[in-house]
């Protein structure tokens, strides 16, 4: 079982550090973009019609991403006081009951956004001239990736130091 759970440990480190270079192009491309508008506007006196709508497009994209990593870290909020009251065998039972509702919140979010995607595919965005789906992508692969995050979690925190504490 640790052996399996090593290999999907092994992935997930994998689908981060492809997730961080994500991040951080997207990161660079709005950084890039802005800066090119505000020369240009400031300074050419010219404007770029799709800047401010690619921006915010991928403004949405690095917000999904990066909430995979927020939960990776553990820097999302919490109530750990409430957690810190509850004897330890509670509070891993605890853990285990919110890391399973979490990853069952973010699959339906995941699973929702397709079904948005499909609503939006018709329209084109008036200023990039795009199809309204690769915006809504966002949803449902930053969505998915999370739960990514949430199953590293689980096999981390629940099952491996349950077999540690066990044996």
């Amino acid at each position: 079982m640790k052996k399996l759970c090593q290999k999907y440990l092994n992935i997930f480190e994998k689908v981060h550090k492809i997730n961080q270079a994500l991040i951080f192009i997207i990161l660079s491309t709005i950084l890039g973009v802005l800066f090119t508008e505000i020369v240009l506007r400031y300074i050419l006196g010219g404007s770029l019609r799709w800047s401010y709508e690619l921006s915010r497009y991928l403004f949405v994209w690095l917000v999904f991403l990066s909430a995979g990593i927020g939960f990776r870290k553990g820097s999302h909020m919490g109530l750990d006081m409430f957690v810190e009251l509850l004897s330890e065998k509670k509070a891993k039972i605890l853990r285990v009951i919110t890391h399973l509702v979490l990853l069952i919140f973010v699959l339906w979010i995941s699973y929702k956004g397709y079904g948005l995607i499909a609503n939006v595919s018709g329209q084109i965005s008036p200023g990039l001239r795009i199809n309204m789906r690769y915006p809504y992508y966002s949803i449902s692969i930053g969505s998915f990736i999370i739960s990514l995050y949430i199953i590293e979690m689980i096999i981390k925190e629940d099952i491996l130091n349950n077999q540690k504490g066990g044996k």
